[in-house]
């Protein structure tokens, strides 16, 4: 099985924490070969001391994106971070070798809990030209944008998102990440199926946001309790 892991956006949060989950999850239960899109305002040598891309590509924050603050938008999105996010991803799938059989792609900020490479690899076994996305986090009725797995041409698929934004919110898509791309793998007839695995996304300011099943619990009163993401969770 020949594995690509693709990880893009900014670095944020303890990176070492998230690195070791990773590292403990799937880097050494898959041994997959590492793909990085990084900032140019990053610690670079420190990100790759700590991941050890194969490949690595260094993106700036440059594009100018005027036009698409016309478009229908949400109050809690921002139209340029959604179109830098989803370049980051293009760039770094551009980077994974022919020879990939199968593709993850995530994000700097994300840890795992114990045992996600058991479902990892079982979905694995059975993925055929498809996309596995996590259970929860559909904000606005759209698919969870930070964790996917698949078959490379699914995946391929899958980010190149980038390509068609401007075309999707022309043709009356809002402007919001998880809803560009739910339209985006409906127009291209790729097969998405869900399932269950805890993703926590951790940021600097150390609230975390836990993706449990289908409850999104980011602070909010049905939250088990008011507790840190640490050893608990993994």
């Amino acid at each position: 099985m020949k594995l690509a892991l693709t990880l893009s956006g900014l670095v944020r949060g303890p990176i070492e924490w998230c690195y070791k989950t990773l590292e403990d999850e799937i880097l050494n239960k898959f041994e997959p070969k590492v793909y990085l899109q990084a900032y140019t305002c990053e610690d670079l040598n420190r990100i790759k001391e700590i991941y050890n891309p194969w490949k690595m590509v260094i993106t700036s924050r440059d594009e100018s994106i005027e036009s698409m603050q016309t478009f229908r938008k949400f109050p809690e999105t921002r139209a340029e971070n959604i179109l830098y996010m989803w370049r980051n991803v293009y760039r770094s799938s551009l980077l994974v070798d022919d020879d990939t059989e199968h593709m993850i792609r995530s994000r700097y900020d994300v840890g795992f809990t114990k045992g996600t490479h058991e479902c990892l690899n079982k979905l694995i076994q059975n993925s055929l030209d498809e996309i596995y996305i996590p259970i929860g986090g559909d904000n606005r009725g759209g698919l969870f944008d930070m964790f996917a797995i698949g078959s490379k041409n699914a995946m391929k698929v899958y980010s190149e998102l980038y390509l068609y934004i401007t075309q999707y919110i022309q043709a009356g898509v809002p402007v919001h990440s998880e809803l560009l791309l739910r339209y985006h793998l409906d127009q291209k007839g790729i097969k998405v199926k869900r399932f269950n695995m805890p993703v926590g996304l951790c940021r600097p300011s150390d609230i975390d946001v836990i993706f449990r099943g289908n409850t999104l619990n980011q602070g909010h009163p049905e939250k088990l309790a008011e507790r840190r993401f640490n050893d608990q969770y993994i």
